[in-house]
């Protein structure tokens, strides 16, 4: 797994994209043996999508940058259904500091 330090806190949450727009959270499911994991969905200026997996999360084994998953997405209301849609890490970066000390953060981008 490829880690990136976090850097220092950057200031204020960037303008909500049309993805955080809809969805508040997303769920990892690596296969039918293994947990199933959810987690909000949030975002910074520097990612744009991004979730918080704590540091001795078993999942960090499963997870690497460019690695594909179908994910399924919870919008906020019914007007936002429940969708899957082809995600791809985009970075795994280490806080070492900040509200997020003691997690990585997982950078998503949606692919179809």
């Amino acid at each position: 797994m490829k880690i990136h330090k976090f850097p220092k806190a950057t200031g204020k949450d960037a303008s909500n994209n049309n993805t955080i727009n809809q969805y508040h959270s997303v769920e990892f499911s690596i296969n039918s043996s293994y947990p199933i994991y959810q987690f909000k969905i949030w975002n910074s200026n520097s990612d744009p999508m991004f979730v918080l997996v704590k540091d001795h999360s078993n999942i960090l084994g499963y997870l690497e940058e460019g690695k594909k998953f179908n994910l399924k997405y919870y919008g906020f209301d019914s007007s936002y259904p429940t969708e899957y849609h082809d995600t791809q890490i985009e970075h795994i970066k280490q806080c070492d500091n900040g509200k997020f000390k003691g997690h990585y953060t997982v950078s998503l981008s949606i692919t179809n």
